[in-house]
């Protein structure tokens, strides 16, 4: 699922001086080549990058300097840089939003070209994308099917709750949307709130629901919406390999949209989705209208809501944020356990379902590469992003210190802290629809309709036809933009008529 986790403690907890991550840091190069540039937000990074870039001078002369950035302000020191005209040469940055925002304007290096090429680092595989999880490759496209960043990690969602209450309520562990839900009124009707959600674009928790329920209850639709594949293909829903290789382009999203396949106000998946959350709205914190995503962490470490749904990267901001609660307060830590997202059961949900639940895993830390005009800097940057992404060197960043997220590389061992996250089936993930936009406008104009319907401001046919008009009006953005004479006619003999 395409979602990006938003927050990053070490900037909130103020463990070091900006000072100290915001200047260059590295090796220098000799007199007669500049050294790359590396720039990124993530903390955690930021020692295995030092050492990274150390590594690559001694093996080719070549230095590299690291820059750590703020989360906070990191969309806003990006379009700095890029309307410099100078921006680093490599950006590891987070989620999808910017890479589809920069790759769209012609800014980024288009990845999917990049990956057909091998490795110069390691021979194991033939081409670069054989070294990434295939399924990380494939959710990362953007709606025309372009992929404008090289997954670095994944995050693997479930919900941490709070195995203390869980233990004294008598409750287990569910593994159904039914179960989750009885556990949900248990915890509030004890008197501790279920969960806190911020329904804001700061807090991906209900975005994440949608997209995993979306993605799931659109299984049947697969074959309708993927129009364009490989001769005999075929969708099985608990077989990954079954979509390797396959992307819902631009034009087939249209064709599926006009159809009503994957159009809010048409689709039965996106009404029962718009059902199912609301529904489950009712066991949240009630004030989850005016709450900020920034309250969510300390909400659940300090004891305030028995679960969050979150991912691999909050361990290491957990186990900070309960050390520092109880160093404060002079109180133990409750025990948290986590599990991940359950079944969308007969009892939950009347439409037909196929397979198992898949999990919201996806591409988290990303790297963009910013165009360059010189053929020569350009195979320097590219070199070293192979070299990055390569699985010895990737072994040693992944196997220390504070990075908790799994690798996106196949040939990499996830850390054993993170076994209770990971998804206890495989499922194949098409992405044949967003559960919110297909652009910046659109997603924002998701958020405000999201907003409204789940305050009650408007019923469940008015959000969808609202959410509705905003991905229509995304669509034909893009299709301005790029669709090719090929795909106008592709669809013109699917529906008869052109996408206006």
């Amino acid at each position: 699922m395409v979602a990006s986790p938003c927050f990053r403690f070490f900037w909130r907890a103020g463990f070091c001086a900006f000072a100290v991550l915001s200047g260059w840091c590295g090796i220098r190069a000799s007199d007669t080549e500049r050294p790359l540039q590396v720039a990124t937000f993530f903390a955690e990074f930021m020692p295995g990058l030092r050492e990274t870039a150390a590594a690559y001078q001694a093996e080719t002369g070549v230095g590299v300097r690291v820059q750590g950035i703020p989360y906070a302000m990191h969309p806003m020191w990006v379009r700095t840089q890029f309307l410099s005209g100078s921006p680093p040469d490599v950006l590891i940055l987070e989620g999808t939003d910017l890479p589809w925002m920069y790759g769209q304007a012609g800014l980024l290096e288009r990845c999917d070209r990049l990956l057909e090429e091998p490795n110069a680092w390691d021979a194991r595989h033939p081409r670069w994308e054989d070294f990434f999880e295939p399924d990380l490759v494939q959710i990362s496209r953007d709606a025309t099917g372009a992929l404008w960043a090289l997954p670095f990690t994944q995050y693997r969602v479930g919900f941490f709750y709070d195995r203390t209450t869980y233990e004294r309520l008598g409750i287990r562990e569910p593994d159904t949307w039914s179960g989750l839900v009885e556990n949900f009124r248990a915890t509030t009707g004890s008197g501790l709130p279920a969960i806190a959600v911020a329904v804001k674009s700061n807090d991906a928790q209900s975005q994440w629901m949608g997209e995993l329920m979306l993605e799931f209850l659109l299984r049947p639709a697969a074959e309708r919406v993927n129009l364009r594949h490989a001769e005999g293909w075929r969708f099985a829903a608990d077989d990954p390999t079954s979509v390797r290789g396959e992307v819902i382009d631009l034009a087939e999203r249209i064709v599926a949209f006009e159809r009503g396949l994957i159009d809010p106000a048409r689709s039965e998946a996106f009404a029962e989705v718009a059902r199912l959350l609301a529904e489950f709205s009712k066991t949240w914190r009630p004030d989850f209208l005016s709450l900020d995503g920034e309250q969510i962490f300390t909400l659940f470490a300090g004891g305030r809501v028995a679960h969050f749904l979150n991912g691999t990267w909050y361990v290491r901001e957990l186990r900070e944020l309960q050390k520092a609660l109880g160093e404060a307060t002079g109180r133990p830590a409750f025990a948290w356990g986590v599990f991940p997202f359950p079944q969308i059961d007969a009892r939950a949900t009347s439409l037909p379902r196929l397979g198992h639940m898949p999990q919201n895993a996806g591409m988290r830390a990303c790297i963009l590469i910013p165009k360059k005009d010189d053929p020569t800097a350009r195979a320097r940057v590219l070199r070293f992003a192979q070299y990055l992404t390569s699985p010895a060197v990737a072994s040693r960043f992944f196997g220390e210190g504070d990075v908790y997220d799994p690798s996106a590389l196949r040939d990499v061992e996830p850390r054993a802290e993170l076994r209770a996250l990971l998804a206890p089936h495989q499922s194949a993930v098409l992405g044949m629809a967003h559960f919110n936009g297909y652009d910046a406008e659109s997603t924002s104009e998701f958020w405000t309709a999201w907003q409204r319907f789940l305050g009650g401001r408007v019923d469940r046919r008015g959000f969808l036809e609202e959410f509705s008009g905003a991905q229509r009006r995304a669509l034909q953005r893009l299709a301005a933009r790029y669709l090719s004479d090929e795909d106008r006619a592709f669809i013109a003999r699917e529906l008869g008529r052109d996408f206006r």
